[in-house]
């Protein structure tokens, strides 16, 4: 089975290694991105599991990734993280398509548990193995 990977789309290099290191741990395999457009370049190019991106980016938001991963024949998750997480937040970014919406930095296993929800909602090779879990 090949390994689960994930795209961090930020332009903060604290965050992407901050999120890479909690995300490696489950055995994932870590994509970087900065922009929307090299999110698309990787989506394009690589095989993607899930999209862990910052809300707000230099050339888009949350909701241009979004509509990647939904042209995308795999229809990609995206996880929007934000330092402002907050009910109403929430409402907006799931309903304008996203799986989830979380606090950034994560909490616990926070960011763990989201990206393992949203590898379990689609076909099995996108299921991070038992034994990382």
């Amino acid at each position: 089975m090949a390994t689960s990977s994930v795209v961090i789309v930020s332009t903060e290099l604290d965050i992407q290694n901050g999120l890479a290191s909690h995300l490696a741990e489950c055995g994932l395999t870590i994509l970087f991105a900065s922009t929307v457009y090299e999110t698309q370049m990787i989506l394009r190019n690589d095989y993607v599991s899930v999209i862990v991106c910052s809300e707000e980016l230099p050339d888009g938001s949350f909701g241009d990734i979004v509509g990647l991963s939904k042209r995308d024949i795999c229809k990609v998750p995206v996880i929007v993280f934000s330092p402002f997480a907050d009910w109403t937040g929430y409402l907006r970014i799931v309903g304008a398509g996203a799986f989830d919406y979380v606090r950034y930095p994560p909490t616990g296993g926070e960011i763990e548990r989201v990206v393992r929800n949203a590898l379990g909602c689609y076909p099995k090779e996108r299921t991070i193995a038992a034994s990382a879990a």
